[in-house]
């Protein structure tokens, strides 16, 4: 019990230096842009003041040219990688346990937390400082993350292990990307008709939130081991034995603070 609980606080201390680390990246490149988004404002009101909407327009043929391409190959690459997933996913869906990970993700303090959680993110994103975070990428990337995040960081860890076929990893790849990423870059593309600058940056913030889910919603106290991972246990994924919260709720705290100073960062 002492050894387990010491290999989880050393786990929990790396995962939140990593964190701390990724998301200073993140901030970094999300500060660039910020100064961006302030520029194109600067452009605006002073070209409005000479020459009434012009200003605008020369904002739109800044941003509104055509994707480069390297941003081309980038989205046809994950498109067609999305669809190879997909593939794997159909041709192999009788070695995929739905009915077990429904049983293991649909727990009260699972949903609890993810109610709690997606609408925090939702209802804050229109007020953030950025204009690219709206009620639908919100509320989207929020469903998927709950959806995906537990299995595919069991799948990952597992395949590191040699426990899960290459075909899973691949599959719980496309998935953590799609749901931190491309849902965001292919949503924004649709909306404003252009690929989104911040898309670097997405990856490595939403990364971080999705694998902070993942380990969360993984949480579970085992009688006589105490509080571990549920892909680290035979049988992954079953419905806890025990599934009440207060029992992992200190464990769990890390995982949830991330959460929120997201939330918090992008209101200031």
């Amino acid at each position: 019990m002492r050894f387990l609980l010491r290999q989880s606080l050393i786990t929990i201390n790396i995962y939140l230096s990593c964190s701390l680390s990724i998301a200073s990246s993140a901030s970094s490149l999300h500060h660039d842009q910020r100064r961006t988004w302030d520029t194109d404002n600067d452009i605006i009101s002073t070209c409005q003041k000479f020459d009434g909407n012009h200003g605008y327009a020369l904002l739109q043929t800044r941003h509104d040219s055509p994707m480069t391409i390297e941003l081309k190959i980038y989205l046809c690459a994950w498109i067609t990688y999305c669809a190879l997933c997909a593939y794997l996913l159909y041709a192999d869906r009788k070695s995929y346990p739905v009915k077990a990970y429904k049983a293991f993700l649909f727990v009260r303090w699972k949903l609890l937390t993810f109610g709690i959680a997606a609408t925090g993110i939702t209802v804050v994103a229109p007020y953030t400082a950025d204009p690219t975070w709206d009620y639908v990428d919100a509320a989207m990337m929020s469903v998927l993350t709950f959806l995906t995040a537990p299995w595919a960081v069991a799948c990952i860890y597992l395949g590191l292990r040699g426990k899960a076929g290459v075909r899973q990893v691949m599959v719980a790849l496309g998935l953590w990307m799609f749901s931190a990423s491309w849902c965001y870059d292919l949503y924004l593309l649709l909306r404003d008709g252009q690929y989104p600058i911040t898309w670097e940056a997405n990856i490595y913030a939403s990364s971080v939130l999705y694998f902070s889910a993942g380990l969360l919603w993984n949480l579970e106290y085992k009688t006589g081991r105490g509080v571990t991972f549920s892909f680290l246990e035979t049988g992954f994924p079953s419905r806890p034995a025990h599934a009440g919260f207060m029992k992992i709720a200190w464990f769990g705290l890390p995982f949830m603070l991330v959460a929120i100073c997201s939330i918090v960062y992008f209101l200031v």
